[in-house]
């Protein structure tokens, strides 16, 4: 039994095709951010050619994550935040995500 049969079962060469574009497509989002702007800067604007070009990127320590909170990784302007979701977790270090305006339909005004 399969949710999705076409995505689940297609050809490797294609879901690495599929990847890559949904990849691609999620940087460019990313690149609206004041700090991935910085960070993604030595990527090429095109997007990567191939998921191996990926190996070449790093997640960003704590402190920077901690440097940028609250706003500094948004990707839309904050008047189109329409919700906003913080928690300190269970070690007292808050963390939070935001809604962009239209992305989801929980995310409606």
């Amino acid at each position: 039994m399969y949710w999705e049969q076409s995505i689940e079962t297609m050809e490797r060469r294609e879901l690495e095709r599929q990847q890559l574009r949904l990849l691609n497509a999620t940087l460019a989002a990313a690149r609206r951010s004041p700090h991935y702007a910085r960070t993604l800067a030595l990527l090429p604007e095109r997007g990567l050619v191939t998921l191996g070009d990926l190996r070449g990127l790093r997640s960003p320590p704590r402190a920077t994550l901690r440097t940028g909170f609250p706003y500094g990784f948004l990707t839309v302007g904050l008047e189109d935040v329409v919700r906003l979701h913080s928690s300190s977790g269970t070690t007292g270090n808050p963390r939070w995500c935001t809604t962009p305006a239209g992305t989801s339909p929980s995310g409606r005004t």
